[in-house]
């Protein structure tokens, strides 16, 4: 069996090295008229930034965004993607902006984790408390959301003596922990119910869709992302 050709693309002064068979993944790309131009090559230099480069690499390699993605970046991947004509990228990032909605898979943002992960122990001890934001009022257990006005008596909940400290694994978990919105409360939370059978009402601003289970799958053709064949030289600019 023969090998795959490999590749190396020295963008902006960082070197990427790939196989011709992974940048020929999807088709009428700006790499891909880079190879076209130039058969015989197999190094090619990009005058370009190369800070998303890696993951403009790994969604050929895997057609899926990054799983541990930080939003902040989702703007500047989705000009690479713009820049480099794949439209499929483009529109994952697209796709990852859309406000979250009834059945999409979700994620703790990592940043949030630090700050929810204690109060999650709650629910997941209890799985009848469905709100981790809980206080007493005379001897009555109450529980309140903190990004909206809904409240929440837990008749059938129990007060637990919860040494939280024990659960501090719960942390690590929680990172690659995903659930499905079963529920929208207006414009600021949502209820998810977690892989590990935990249902919990939870500011939108907590979570953030799953990056790599989306359908990218690009079923019309985008010409604005699509660019113009290169001639044929082994370098861009």
């Amino acid at each position: 069996m023969s090998m795959a050709k490999r590749i190396c693309f020295n963008v902006g002064g960082r070197v990427f090295e790939t196989t011709e068979q992974t940048i020929r993944r999807i088709p009428d790309t700006r790499l891909t008229s880079l190879l076209d131009g130039a058969p015989n090559s197999d190094e090619f230099f990009i005058d370009h930034d190369p800070r998303y480069f890696e993951v403009v690499l790994n969604f050929l390699r895997s057609r899926s965004f990054p799983a541990d993605y930080a939003e902040n970046i989702i703007d500047d991947v989705e000009r690479e993607a713009k820049f480099y004509g794949i439209s499929e990228l483009a529109n994952c990032c697209r796709t990852l902006r859309e406000p979250l909605k009834m059945h999409d898979e979700v994620q703790w943002r990592k940043d949030a984790i630090e700050h929810y992960w204690r109060n999650f122990v709650q629910c997941v001890v209890d799985n009848s408390l469905k709100m981790p934001f809980t206080f007493e009022k005379n001897s009555h257990f109450f529980a309140k959301c903190i990004a909206c006005a809904e409240e929440y008596d837990p008749k059938t909940s129990n007060v637990y003596d919860v040494h939280v400290d024990d659960w501090s694994a719960l942390s690590h978990h929680m990172l690659s922990l995903k659930g499905k919105i079963i529920q929208i409360f207006g414009q600021t939370c949502v209820m998810v119910k977690f892989e590990n059978n935990t249902t919990v009402h939870v500011p939108r601003t907590a979570i953030k869709r799953v990056g790599n289970l989306l359908d990218l799958s690009d079923k019309t053709t985008n010409t604005s992302a699509r660019k113009a064949p290169l001639t044929s030289t082994a370098s861009v600019r």
